[in-house]
């Protein structure tokens, strides 16, 4: 009897763990509520106005990026809002294509428009090449950088 709890306990905190670091990972949002944008969210495109990558992994040991965004859209009939986003990307393969200055495909909810999420399918036709790995000291600035952005300071 005590070991089945015990069994629920530890794989109820796995698929939490899961959850949540997929939450984290990608744009904000768990897998049904990006399914749910994918097919129904309205469609906006917005600048970069920031890009961070650093990976995540122990010791650098497997290949995954996490970057940083700031971007900037203007829903259907509001003004501009800058939104933060994290995503998980492959060994940097991807960072190129979303780095700052560029245009990304978005989609976003209507009701909420800080509800906001990359048109994956739409973006990740092509690759690019990984950039390097930034030091601590960097990472601490590019989130610096990233936190004056949301706030409306221009830099």
């Amino acid at each position: 009897m005590i070991e089945t709890v015990l069994l629920s306990v530890v794989i109820s905190l796995i698929v939490a763990f899961l959850v949540w670091s997929d939450r984290s990972e990608n744009g904000g949002a768990y897998f049904w509520q990006r399914s749910w944008l994918f097919a129904n969210g309205a469609r906006a495109s917005g600048i970069v106005l920031d890009h961070a990558e650093h990976s995540p992994s122990m010791a650098r040991r497997t290949p995954v990026h996490l970057v940083d965004l700031v971007v900037e859209f203007t829903p259907e009939g509001g003004a501009p809002m800058r939104v933060p986003l994290r995503y998980r990307l492959a060994d940097g393969a991807m960072s190129g294509r979303v780095e700052k200055g560029k245009t990304l495909p978005l989609r976003y909810d209507p009701r909420r428009p800080t509800f906001v999420v990359l048109d994956e399918p739409k973006l990740w036709g092509t690759g690019a090449q990984p950039g390097k790995e930034p030091d601590r000291e960097q990472r601490e600035q590019d989130r610096k950088r990233q936190e004056a952005l949301l706030r409306g300071e221009k830099k």
